[in-house]
């Protein structure tokens, strides 16, 4: 009997752990080119903040992560730098589709035109 029991426990243990296998969803895959957000810029800092206005966060202010990865465009399609934006311009950020539910939300940037 204690061999059945313990069969049984092994048995139920797996079952488990099987049953804890995480399934991704399209819910939670994150676009290959990233997912846009337009907005004017309300302050330049170490991350851009800007106040959103289209979409679903339209009229939130969002600020906007800048790693080394991010790349720029002026308004001619062109590279260029952080150092070129300024308060009052509108632009268009590519991040990674994830908005950080702080207050304000918070994104990655991929890309950033300048508009």
């Amino acid at each position: 009997m204690k061999k059945i029991n313990i069969l049984l426990l092994i048995m139920l243990s797996a079952f488990l752990l099987i049953s804890c296998e995480h399934n991704n969803t399209d819910d939670e895959t994150i676009p290959v080119d990233g997912t846009k957000m337009s907005g004017v810029v309300t302050d330049v800092g170490d991350r851009i903040a800007i106040l959103v206005s289209e979409g679903a966060y339209k009229d939130q202010p969002i600020h906007v992560l800048i790693n080394s990865n991010t790349s720029f465009l002026n308004k001619n399609g062109n590279k260029t730098t952080k150092d070129s934006i300024n308060i009052g311009d509108k632009i268009d950020v590519t991040f990674s589709g994830q908005v950080m539910m702080s207050y304000p939300g918070q994104i990655s940037a991929i890309k950033i035109e300048i508009k």
